[in-house]
């Protein structure tokens, strides 16, 4: 039972968060008439949204105790952060594939470099929290 409430708690979530992406990306047109907006507010989703998948990835893996690539002594957030970046890179690049075969969509590899841009802030904000943290714990 154990075992399923942590599926639950910590793997539904990206389950559910790619099914909203793949839904979504399956809509043949997602505009609006708000012109040069509409595709700036797009963009920014693309990234957002991107960068949410990376920590749910995060939060999944920094669940299980150990990985077998992991150092002693730090948890293997690192480890577990680029299997995320990676993770959530490979999906924008899926996505944009799966877009390619959707009516009225294309694949563009401008918008894998735009869901990457926020997987990486994402990464670049992890790595300057858990630097705060282990700075205050050093001073304590």
């Amino acid at each position: 039972m154990k075992k399923i409430s942590k599926f639950i708690k910590y793997w539904l979530p990206v389950i559910l968060w790619c099914s909203l992406i793949f839904y979504l990306s399956s809509q043949p047109n997602l505009r609006t008439s708000w012109g040069i907006w509409d595709s700036i507010l797009r963009k920014i989703a693309h990234a957002l949204i991107f960068g949410m998948l990376a920590w749910l990835f995060w939060r999944g893996f920094m669940q299980k105790a150990r990985l077998p690539i992991e150092e002693d002594g730090d948890n293997g957030w690192k480890v577990k952060l680029i299997l995320a970046i990676i993770f959530s890179v490979l999906y924008a690049f899926s996505d944009e594939f799966h877009q390619s075969f959707i009516s009225g969509r294309s694949g563009s590899i401008i918008d894998v470099v735009i869901d990457s841009v926020g997987v990486l802030v994402f990464g670049w904000r992890t790595i300057k929290v858990k630097a705060q943290n282990a700075k205050l714990k050093t001073k304590a």
